[in-house]
């Protein structure tokens, strides 16, 4: 790229930015609400529905920004909480699906069991950018760099929140937290006492539920679950544009991409003391979920389109036990036990991770400075060992076959109180070793200006790294098989593994600006300006050489290099109003805008766009209403827009979904909808991965009755 326009673009990113920092979530971040507001809707027994007015929202207490509790309207970061309220009201029946409500989150439904979740660009499906997590333990995979959706799901109601933090949130979270941070939080098993039995049924399949939470005695709470999903096959988009740019092919005369999943779990919160308390957790599932491959082939020399049926299994357990000194002061250690069987790419990973971590926090006083330091450090170990098909047919395995990968980790976080109640530093960083890049360093500073009680300014910088995924070091995939008359023979596209190849990094600038002008109206603005360093393109990686089989070729060698930087920007802006007692309204916009370049002669690469065109939608937005129509009765609905991928061939999205919920009595809820009114069907995603996707997203109608005992 000409200087000239390097520069045209900073100067482009720096003018559109409106500011906003990331928002750091420990694992054990809590929700409370003052004593003075409303509880937020839980449904547990005799619990009856709430609206949060809109001063209430702003109260809500969370620990994402500092690993302490602070108003949501003071936190000197990017976050967005999914309520409780909003689970219920949102008419989805996916974890995945309901991550469209936070604003600059890029979701897109590639099939019946696949999502595409971004944060802030560079959207794919097996986004490596965006770090998700669920009571603590990361969903994140070593071994393609990414989340498995189809393995993240619970019994719904008894979901606590989704925390939504845009941004790097390295400091706190570590490596691959790049663009964003999500966290899912269930209940505490005193808040799910009793019997819970649901049933959904929808044109797109049916789902059941059964939950029973009891006591032991009045210190010891536990729950126990057991989940079936059986979700229908989508509709077939006739023809679809693979990622090498190849001619389009003919779907298969039989596909299948449905998602069948038998799940449970348990959790059991015991008090040990008045100062104790112990959390023993587990899931385990069952999953078998269709797939739609594009795989290169030796026979046409092209890429031919199958049906695949995988089978998936996942057990986890996790052990938290947290001790409280003062209401200042406290300490945690957590450990767990994660087990993961996967398909991928025609291998089978057999994943097993074993993590340990502690934090303590305590204040501290020196010359009459109030300050708050938080500590800590964990250990993680991944042991994988990853089979293949016949390597010399499919072309994908792994050298070495097994490997342990292992990352040690210690933080400190010093909380400044300059100015009481008014304005507050938060500086600290994050010092993690990997066998891959060894020492990584992520810190972080951010400020936070109150003014009053209803305006806030705050303003950070921060650095966060992504560490190569365990197939971008050791894996060999076949990419692409094709037929040139210029070539003395067929040809094919090989992406070999790096074992040089190097962390990304990127250095976000973010400020912004949350106010609540009047009783019935919030706004929160939000901006940032992103340097992307080292992120990884193809490069070529020698010169082509002659395979004898399984026929006769000439093979190209690709592998992966950190050779591309550039900027990203943008902002969000999100809205919340109360026109009415019983009418909540809430809207949000997002823009995003990339600008990017390889220091890799483009003679010796992939295009670019290959990653990078694909950097979510430059703009976005939504606007969702709640209505009580009566006390017993609701009314929900909700628009999405997305703009049109020319890269992926995806058109422009609008989605409205609907639904009215009924509660004849405070035990029943009763629900009935569609989603996507304004689209009998329409594709959200073709994946640039190596597969295609040829799944449409339906027009779906449902019917939900969840009872409670």
């Amino acid at each position: 790229m000409r200087r000239s326009d390097w520069l045209w673009c900073s100067a482009m990113g720096l003018g559109l930015v409106a500011g906003r920092a990331s928002a750091i979530e420990p694992p054990y971040l809590t929700l409370d609400v003052p004593a003075t507001a409303a509880a937020p809707r839980a449904p547990a027994v005799g619990d009856e529905l709430t609206n949060l007015s809109l001063e209430d929202l702003m109260n809500i207490q969370v620990t994402s920004v500092s690993k302490q509790k602070q108003r949501i309207g003071d936190a000197a970061a990017a976050v967005y909480v999914i309520t409780q309220e909003d689970i219920h009201r949102s008419g989805m029946d996916t974890i995945a699906d309901m991550l469209r409500m936070a604003p600059g989150l890029d979701v897109r439904q590639v099939s019946a069991n696949s999502w595409a979740v971004g944060s802030r660009g560079f959207n794919q499906l097996r986004n490596n950018n965006l770090l998700v997590l669920m009571d603590g333990r990361t969903l994140y995979t070593p071994l393609f760099s990414g989340v498995y959706w189809d393995t993240v799901d619970y019994t719904l109601e008894d979901l606590d929140r989704i925390e939504v933090v845009r941004g790097p949130g390295g400091t706190l979270w570590g490596a691959n937290a790049f663009n964003g941070v999500i966290n899912i939080t269930t209940k505490s098993a005193r808040d799910t006492q009793g019997l819970l039995v649901k049933d959904y049924t929808g044109t797109d399949g049916y789902i059941g539920d059964v939950r029973y939470g009891g006591n032991v005695d009045n210190h010891i709470f536990y729950r126990v679950y057991a989940k079936y999903r059986s979700m229908n096959d989508m509709p077939v988009d006739p023809e679809t544009v693979n990622s090498f740019g190849l001619p389009p092919v003919p779907p298969p005369s039989s596909l299948a991409d449905g998602w069948d999943e038998e799940r449970g779990g348990f959790r059991v919160d015991a008090e040990l003391s008045d100062k104790d308390l112990l959390t023993l957790e587990g899931d385990v599932f069952n999953n078998r979920v269709g797939r739609v491959l594009n795989h290169p082939s030796f026979t046409n020399f092209g890429s031919t389109e199958y049906a695949n049926i995988d089978n998936l299994f996942g057990l986890d357990l996790i052990g938290r036990w947290t001790h409280t000194f003062s209401p200042d002061s406290d300490f945690s250690l957590q450990l767990y036990y994660d087990r993961l069987n996967y398909p991928e790419f025609l291998m089978q990973d057999n994943q097993n991770s074993y993590d340990i971590e502690f934090q303590h926090r305590f204040p501290l006083v020196p010359a009459g400075v109030e300050q708050e330091i938080i500590w800590g450090g964990g250990y993680r170990l991944v042991s994988d060992d990853v089979t293949g098909n016949n390597p010399v047919f499919d072309g994908n395995y792994m050298t070495p076959g097994s490997r342990n990968f292992s990352l040690s980790n210690a933080f400190i976080q010093d909380d400044i109180t300059i100015v009481p109640k008014r304005l507050h530093a938060i500086v600290g960083t994050k010092f993690e070793v990997n066998d891959y890049t060894g020492l990584e360093t992520q810190p972080s500073g951010r400020l936070s200006l109150t003014p009053n009680d209803t305006n806030t300014f705050w303003a950070s910088i921060s650095r966060a790294v992504r560490i190569p995924a365990r197939w971008e070091r050791d894996g060999h995939i076949l990419g692409a098989t094709f037929q040139d008359p210029q070539l003395p023979a067929p040809g094919s596209i090989d992406i070999v593994g790096n074992p040089n190849v190097q962390s990304e990094s990127v250095t976000a600038f973010e400020a912004g600006y949350r106010t609540e002008p009047i009783k019935t109206l919030s706004l929160d603005l939000s901006g940032f300006y992103n340097f992307n360093e080292g992120l990884q393109s193809y490069q070529s990686s020698g010169a082509p050489f002659l395979v004898n089989s399984p026929v006769p070729h000439e093979a190209f060698p690709y592998e992966r290099v950190n050779a591309a930087n550039g900027n990203s920007y943008g902002g969000e802006l999100s809205v919340k109003f109360r026109p009415l007692d019983n009418w909540q309204l809430t809207g949000s916009y997002s823009y995003i805008g990339t600008c990017m370049h390889s220091s890799v002669p483009a003679s010796e690469r992939m295009p670019l766009s290959f990653f990078y065109d694909y950097t979510g939608p430059s703009n976005q937005f939504q606007i969702r209403s709640y209505y009580d129509i009566t006390r017993h009765l609701e009314f929900n609905s909700a628009l999405y827009y997305q703009d049109a991928n020319n890269t992926t061939d995806i058109g422009a999205i609008f989605r409205l979904d609907m639904n009215f919920v009924w509660r004849p009595e405070k035990h029943v809820d009763v629900s009935a909808g569609v989603r996507n009114l304004l689209d009998n069907k329409h594709p959200e995603f073709y994946d640039t991965s190596g597969r295609s996707s040829l799944s449409e997203v339906p027009r779906t109608f449902f019917f939900t009755v969840a009872v409670r005992f």
